[in-house]
């Protein structure tokens, strides 16, 4: 079931099957300062390996395991730091324009209510929100 969908309209049912992508997924991706850089790296390496494209990254908290100083960028992706994972999230889908968000960041960091927050920031703008597979 999860390889096509369908709509139900007053006058139709529609079925859309699987295509092939033509262009890669775009995604703005959130992580969290309790994994160290090289772990973020690798699995920005894995996604660009898999065909994804990163726009950007915003980091919900947590700093733990990152190195003193301000962590800016990895892997040559930009990351949005500052005490307000929403609305740095919400100027990141403003500015990028990305396909979806992918949720890379883990307990306790970002607990339930808090990721569900930026699930709604998301799904408010009409962007898919992704969690880690």
């Amino acid at each position: 079931m999860d390889d096509w969908c369908y709509t139900v309209t007053p006058n139709a049912v529609a079925v859309t099957l699987p295509s092939p992508l033509e262009r890669p997924i775009r995604y703005v991706v959130v992580v969290d300062g309790e994994h160290y850089p090289s772990v973020i790296e690798a699995a920005f390496g894995r996604l660009r390996g898999g065909g994804a494209e990163l726009a950007g990254a915003v980091r919900a908290g947590g700093r733990e395991k990152l190195p003193a100083g301000d962590l800016d960028q990895v892997a040559g992706v930009t990351i949005r730091d500052g005490s307000n994972a929403p609305r740095l999230l919400a100027e990141a889908l403003e500015e990028l324009a990305p396909d979806a968000v992918l949720d890379l960041s883990d307990d306790p960091v970002l607990d339930y209510r808090r990721r569900h927050e930026l699930a709604a920031v998301a799904l408010h703008r009409g962007v898919p929100y992704e969690g880690a597979g």
